[in-house]
């Protein structure tokens, strides 16, 4: 790109400067947040050559903006949240020692989208997620032949009914979950990844009667037949074996392990979708179905409030505003 700057050798204090912002400002934040944080930081890092930061100016800044707009064309969210997290990073710099001369004014105003651009930011874009009727078809297409096919559907099933955050399912303990209040015990205590790290107690919801009595079978069955104990993966990840006429790997049963990552769930989703002819959704999806079908029950604003916290919301403005405005699922 013309206007990247001619990359050198990594800047040392640039680097300790990073490391003490995610020790001392981000050390609560969840592990995706960070993530994001340091993504954005390296991706201004890569473009202004490692040069140490005491050389930003608000010709670099918007140099930068522009350079942006060439990488992600029209995406002005990831735009704005890479910008975002930059000014946050360059702000904090400038109330430390050494870094005096970096001016706010260039951050703040440099590091910022046209108007127009902004106005477009605040437009609702509608949605699209999987429609109840479309999901059910997805589950009743699995045919049970192993236990992969039993968790397939389970899992699915309480995706609709609980509407919960990936990162939450892939780390949820059998112990997290009473089966007999219907309820699961979204905890860090519980060894779950939760979203800022907040502790609270989600619904499973009886959306559709079918897949929410295939789960608590599948439950049960894990409990009673697979002997899983309270530390054990309600979701537990494929076992790898090896056909004995062949070097090639199969995989029919589960292991009791958990998955290392939220990408073999997604995996999932895709490959049961194609074989069931429906459109491929990722699992943050599911979670506007559910929270959608939990919206449409409510009949009052204290019910709304005891949605979103179901849900994980603090503020049942953030479950209206983000899942509120979806399209019409009926």
């Amino acid at each position: 790109m013309k206007n990247v700057i001619v990359a050198t050798l990594r800047n040392v204090d640039n680097e300790n400067k990073i490391k003490e912002y995610c020790d001392r400002k981000l050390r609560r934040k969840a592990e995706s947040t960070v993530s994001s944080y340091e993504k954005s930081i390296e991706k201004f890092q890569k473009f202004f050559g490692y040069r140490d930061f005491r050389g930003f100016d608000f010709q670099v800044a918007t140099q930068y903006v522009d350079y942006l707009r060439e990488q992600h064309g029209g995406s002005l969210n990831t735009i704005n949240t890479h910008l975002k997290n930059l000014k946050k990073f360059l702000e904090w710099l400038s109330d430390e020692s050494g870094y005096e001369k970096l001016s706010i004014n260039d951050i703040l105003d440099g590091l910022t989208l046209k108007n127009n651009e902004i106005n477009s930011l605040k437009t609702f874009t509608e949605v699209d997620y999987p429609k109840l009727e479309e999901t059910k078809t997805l589950f009743d297409s699995i045919e049970v032949k192993t236990d992969i096919d039993r968790r397939d559907k389970a899992l699915i099933a309480f995706m609709v009914a609980t509407g919960m955050r990936i990162e939450a399912i892939t780390t949820l303990t059998m112990k997290a979950v009473d089966i007999d209040k219907m309820f699961v015990n979204q905890t860090r205590k519980n060894k779950m990844r939760i979203k800022y790290g907040k502790n609270f107690k989600s619904k499973i919801f009886n959306f559709d009667s079918e897949m929410t009595e295939y789960f608590v079978e599948w439950y049960k069955y894990l409990k009673a037949e697979k002997h899983f104990s309270d530390e054990s993966p309600v979701f537990p990840r494929s076992k790898q074996s090896q056909e004995e006429t062949s070097a090639a790997f199969i995989y029919e049963d589960i292991d009791n392990k958990r998955w290392e990552s939220t990408s073999p769930i997604n995996k999932v989703l895709k490959d049961r979708s194609k074989a069931a002819g429906v459109t491929e959704f990722s699992a943050h999806k599911f979670r506007h179905l559910s929270i959608h079908l939990a919206l449409r029950r409510c009949r009052a604003g204290i019910e709304v409030k005891a949605i979103s916290q179901n849900f994980g919301h603090e503020y049942a403005a953030t479950t209206m505003q983000v899942y509120g405005n979806l399209p019409n699922i009926e």
